[in-house]
């Protein structure tokens, strides 16, 4: 009997090698196709009718006239662009860069996925290693990912900034448990809010994710045993980059006449029928402020007019019933400021405002219907918006960043003008873009198991036992805090816009993918550990 112990134990180190070899092969081989998948594709970026407010500061920049905020698009993307075409002056350098953040991204999903294993007590180590790498494949041979990291917006890179927030925040939380309060875990903190800050720069729909991420970072700081001189790190690092960066769009912000426009034009076009149905109630009240019923009237007949027409276009938002792009983008308000406002921009914005405020004011359970049928679009149909195409041909993709494109041409930027030829040709290439069978099918499972797995992983976390919360509360921590990313990108675009717009769910395809698999192997540990006998369940609850 001694001697077939010592067997197994001297088999169990060599066994344990053999996976180890296994895992980082299957890994290389992940890696390996994912990168061929991306760089065998055309290096010349892609782009759509808002590429240009990304690019256009960093071409303009470089053509000598000189950095130009453009349609009230954030600094961060354009800089980014900017330092790679200033240090390259190579726009196939740009896809090239983001398709390794690309790949950085399926790292890091491996990476926070491995901070989920001291929760696991049925999944065997080896099961578990292997569900990381799947997710991680998932990701990486998806198309849509791919296609993203090609184009000229934000979202090509937001991904990792995303997925490297969540691995931060869940090391902070695994620091904390293993060592208390630290010097290390003081860096950590501090990584955790500027990367929060970065994220939220890149894309404001992140707004909720200073609060999500930044919570367990400023619960900690009340910790009794906390110092001082560690406080101080994770409050001013976080606090003078987010100055640095407020002030720097300030800066850039007044050469951009478009700046303030965004915001009131679209929270008006955006509930423009709730806004319509409010001008007609104050009409019919008398209550039509000192321009006078019979002004409010012929603004309330213009806006019902163009509400109208946009419902008969084919763009029209399933969930509006309207098309709000055609008033906003369109000569729907455009003619306003001569025909209402005597010229004066500033006055029809601080009308479009006043207006929103005053209906969410007067009736505060339309913008919340409107907000929750948002967020039931997400939560109960969302899944179209994830299923991607197998095969795309680019030539369709690269004749439109042509058209986009070619307006803006600068010649005083030679290299901006040989990437428009170049579209020119690409504009005919056979270059395909695939997604292998099995990732498409793996994909379109995950994409309709969405709903159930969550509102389930919601269920049981509301009703854990006692004992199953001393097991798995902290599991049920870090599946929530996954979710809460998709949570809070969709509640801020259902307040701010729609969710009709399918880059606002696709850029969130990583983080999304990353909670479902998290509540997947969750809800299989409550199920095997509630099937376990309940004498064998009793016994191994006496050792805690």
């Amino acid at each position: 009997m001694n001697s077939s112990t010592s067997d197994g134990q001297a088999s169990a180190p060599k066994t344990d090698v053999a996976w180890s070899l296994v895992y980082y092969i299957a890994l290389a081989l992940i890696v390996l196709l994912a990168a061929y998948e991306r760089f065998h594709l055309p290096p010349s970026p892609l782009a759509d009718p808002d590429s240009w407010g990304y690019l256009g500061p960093a071409v303009l920049k470089l053509g000598g006239e000189g950095f130009q905020h453009t349609y009230s698009r954030n600094f961060l993307y354009p800089g980014f662009l900017l330092l790679i075409l200033g240090l390259t002056n190579n726009f196939g350098a740009i896809t090239i860069i983001q398709h390794l953040l690309g790949l950085g991204t399926g790292g890091l999903m491996i990476g926070c996925w491995a901070k989920t294993r001291p929760f696991v007590r049925h999944i065997s180590p080896r099961m578990h290693d292997a569900l990381g790498l799947a997710v991680g494949a998932i990701y990486l041979l998806s198309r849509q990912p791919i296609e993203y990291e090609h184009l000229l917006r934000p979202q090509a890179i937001t991904p990792f900034f995303a997925i490297l927030n969540i691995l931060l925040t869940l090391h902070f939380f695994d620091m904390r448990r293993r060592e208390g309060p630290s010097w290390s875990g003081a860096i950590i903190a501090a990584l955790v809010l500027v990367s929060s800050i970065l994220l939220v720069t890149l894309r404001a729909s992140f707004a909720l994710t200073i609060l999500f991420s930044g919570l367990p970072v400023l619960i900690a700081l009340f910790d009794r045993r906390e110092t001082w001189p560690r406080r101080a790190v994770v409050i001013l690092v976080p606090l003078i980059t987010a100055a640095v960066v407020l002030r720097t769009e300030q800066i850039l912000a007044k050469s951009d006449p478009l700046a303030k426009w965004w915001l009131p034009t679209t929270l008006f076009t955006i509930h423009a029928n709730l806004i319509a149905q409010q001008m007609d109630e104050d009409i019919a009240r008398g209550d039509c402020g000192r321009h006078g019923c019979e002004w409010l009237h012929e603004v309330s007949a213009s806006l019902h007019e163009e509400i109208e027409k946009s419902r008969h276009l084919p763009k029209s938002w399933r969930s509006l019933g309207f098309d709000p792009d055609y008033l906003m983008y369109g000569d729907s308000l455009g003619p306003w400021r001569d025909r209402f406002f005597d010229g004066d921009t500033d006055r029809q914005l601080h009308f479009e405002m006043s207006y929103y405020l005053r209906t969410a004011r007067m009736h505060p359970g339309r913008i919340a219907a409107k907000v929750m049928q948002q967020m039931a679009q997400f939560y109960l149909g969302y899944k179209q918006s994830f299923l991607a195409t197998p095969r795309v041909n680019l030539a369709r993709r690269y004749a439109r960043a042509l058209d986009v494109l070619r307006p803006h041409l600068l010649p005083s930027y030679p290299p901006f003008t040989h990437y428009v030829e170049e579209l020119k040709n690409l504009s005919f290439t056979k270059a395909t873009l695939d997604q292998p069978v099995l990732v498409t099918v793996a994909g379109a499972l995950l994409c309709f198991l969405f709903p159930p797995i969550f509102f389930a992983t919601l269920g049981v976390v509301c009703f854990l036992s006692s004992d199953l919360r001393r097991l798995y509360g902290s599991f049920a921590v870090v599946v929530l805090f996954a979710f809460s990313y998709s949570f809070g990108n969709c509640l801020i675009t259902a307040i701010v816009h729609s969710l009709d717009v399918t880059g606002y769910i696709v850029v969130q395809y990583s983080f999304v993918l990353l909670s479902e698999w998290m509540a997947i192997l969750f809800l299989v540990e409550i199920g095997m550990e509630t099937r376990r006998p309940r004498t064998e369940v009793c016994t191994n609850h006496k050792g805690f």
